[in-house]
């Protein structure tokens, strides 16, 4: 049985988030094994700047055709090499892609991963 790992992504305002980082620390600090894979945005506009549907597409083409380099990733995607650069050092800074260093003969190259399934949004209709 394959497990589906997911990550959460939330849109809540600052005060509310830095409670849930207080609340992770917390619990950290008395040593007990924390899960935190989620995402915090302040706003529903910051969401949108972030997670673009060009973004998103990134992470489906990599989790469906499992490029084996971000040369052939960007060859897929029909895109210039430097911004889909640009846009995976995002994805990355927010944990949605990894790379895997992988040698082949005198070259390293390096593999985008998305470490997820799923990613699940929660946008609050009322604040």
């Amino acid at each position: 049985m394959v497990r589906l790992k997911k990550i959460r992504v939330k849109i809540a305002p600052r005060k509310g988030s830095w409670e849930e980082l207080l609340e992770v620390a917390r619990k950290t600090d008395k040593g007990e094994d924390v899960s935190y894979e989620k995402l915090v945005f302040e706003s529903y506009e910051a969401f949108r700047k972030v997670l673009t549907p060009e973004r998103l597409k990134i992470m489906h083409v990599i989790r469906e055709k499992e490029p084996k380099s971000v040369y052939e990733l960007a060859k897929i995607l029909g895109r210039d090499r430097r911004n889909v650069i640009k846009d995976l050092e995002i994805l990355e800074l927010l944990g949605l892609v990894e790379f895997e260093e992988e040698k082949r003969g005198k070259r390293k190259s390096r593999r985008p991963v998305v470490p997820y399934n799923e990613i699940e949004v929660s946008i609050p209709v009322v604040r």
